[in-house]
């Protein structure tokens, strides 16, 4: 076997051979020179999108906290509009209240007057009508006396007309 070696490189064969090998050196030097390059290339261009990758997320992940500023402020805002309408509510609320309370009493107090009005109206009318049978009795008595004075009036008369006449 060692001898077929031996003879192999003599050959005009193995001149061939090494020819190729030098190629396939060569190729292969090449080969890897170029892996190399691809392999730095690849490097460059993940360090590139790299970059960009962080450069979009921080612009996003930035973006994103000023929205999320944004709409807390806008929230924050909106609460202290509920808050200011909530209160307005509340002293809304209390006006309510205590106009409906004042006019509660003052409904009452008007219950009050015009049933201290309708007692008056009721005393007065029978102060009115024990009035009336005062004069009644009065103008009755009167009309009473009257008569009875005319009567004596008459009776006098007749009298002294008879006087006159016996005289």
């Amino acid at each position: 076997n060692h001898r077929d070696l031996e003879t192999d490189r003599n050959s005009p064969y193995s001149n061939r051979k090494k020819s190729i090998n030098l190629q396939s050196d060569e190729t292969y030097q090449y080969l890897k020179n170029e892996i190399e390059n691809l392999k730095l290339l690849l490097e460059r261009q993940n360090k590139f999108y790299q970059s960009k990758f962080e450069d979009v997320s921080n612009s996003f992940e930035e973006q994103m906290n000023q929205q999320k500023e944004t709409f807390e402020e806008q929230l924050n805002h909106i609460d202290q509009q509920l808050k200011i309408e909530k209160e307005k509510g509340n002293e809304q609320k209390k006006l309510f209240e205590t106009n409906l309370h004042q006019q509660q009493i003052l409904i009452q107090n008007k219950n009050i007057e015009f049933t201290n009005l309708q007692k008056q109206y009721e005393i007065s009318k029978k102060l009115l009508t024990t009035e009336e049978k005062r004069w009644q009795e009065i103008f009755q008595n009167q009309k009473i006396k009257q008569e009875e004075t005319e009567r004596q009036m008459s009776e006098l008369n007749s009298e002294f007309e008879e006087y006159k006449r016996n005289q």
